[in-house]
């Protein structure tokens, strides 16, 4: 996702899920939470990584989506 590619991604209830921004400009995600009724208390809650973000691998895997190598 980004700029030049807007998607919208389901992400399944109980699913860590996580954005990185690698640009200098700010940046807005809207995480919108789909649920008939009151909010819940469970619906933001925020926690550490079970393992540390490899940024130089996802830094990666988008430039490769940008502009693929094309034998």
């Amino acid at each position: 996702m980004s700029d030049r590619y807007p998607a919208v991604v389901t992400i399944p209830p109980g699913v860590p899920h996580s954005a990185i921004n690698f640009s200098d400009e700010p940046c807005l995600v809207v995480n919108a939470v789909l649920r008939n009724g009151s909010p819940h208390p469970r619906d933001y809650h925020p926690m550490k990584p079970r393992i540390p973000y490899d940024l130089l691998a996802a830094r990666s895997a988008l430039e490769q989506m940008i502009s693929p190598i094309v034998a």
